[in-house]
């Protein structure tokens, strides 16, 4: 039988060095001056910071403007490479107001989205496991495709229903200018919430179906892969079934 190990012995086992709460600092330190120096950082400051106010300021003083501000926050993660669709907040705010500021507030969601996109998906691609993707030949070839009409792809893309999640990762990860790509998709945004807008203000949808939409588009990528790793063990299960065993 194993003798039981000691407990100072077991204590030792597990103990990890103390962190160097001094080169933490200098670490921390290091990225606030270089995110003081990044224009990117400023941007999306002088943008999130009036939208909180705003927030407050309709939440205490305007409660009608509520619903609006709702749309606002839950158009920027619909707005980034977070899987969210954006539709069932446009066609729920559209029952309440204009098309035209359903469509500017939705571009100013857009835009923070954008800048948030940019900065975190160029960082993704400086880590040391991803930065071999840019050399392969697909990205190379995607990335030659992108650059024949660069703004105008973006824009269009915005606008239709096309999938928009090759294009966040491309400009941020090939350099494209931060504003042409920003600009782009605005454009191309704005142009896509109007055009719902008036549809979602003519039809009045109800809010349960909106939140069934949600559901529904939430879980059809789930399903999908669900119905793919089936299918794939499935194929695995038969290609053992069909070699023989061994003698």
């Amino acid at each position: 039988m194993s003798r039981p190990i000691p407990d100072r012995l077991r204590l030792r086992a597990w103990r990890r060095p103390a962190p160097d709460w001094g080169e933490v600092y200098a670490n921390v330190t290091s990225l606030v001056h270089r995110a003081k120096r990044s224009p990117k950082v400023w941007v999306l400051v002088g943008t999130l910071v009036p939208a909180l106010v705003c927030t407050l300021l309709a939440w205490a003083f305007y409660p009608p403007l509520w619903q609006l501000v709702l749309y606002f926050w839950y158009s920027i993660p619909s707005n980034s490479f977070v899987y969210l669709p954006n539709e069932p907040g446009v066609l729920f705010a559209a029952a309440i107001y204009s098309p035209w500021v359903v469509a500017v507030v939705g571009g100013v969601a857009t835009m923070i989205a954008c800048i948030i996109d940019y900065v975190v998906i160029k960082k993704v691609f400086e880590l040391r496991p991803v930065a071999p993707v840019k050399q392969t030949a697909i990205y190379k070839k995607a990335v030659r495709y992108f650059y024949w009409r660069p703004w105008p792809t973006i824009a269009v893309l915005a606008v239709s229903p096309f999938p928009f999640y090759p294009v966040r990762v491309l400009a941020p990860s090939s350099n494209y200018p931060l504003w042409k790509y920003t600009s782009a998709s605005v454009i191309g945004r704005m142009g896509r919430y109007y055009l719902l807008a008036i549809g979602g203000s003519w039809m009045h949808v109800p809010h349960e179906y909106l939140i069934l939409m949600v559901v529904g588009l939430l879980c059809t990528p789930l399903l999908a892969v669900l119905w793919a790793r089936r299918k794939l063990r499935a194929h695995h299960k038969g290609a053992e079934a069909a070699v023989p065993p061994a003698p």
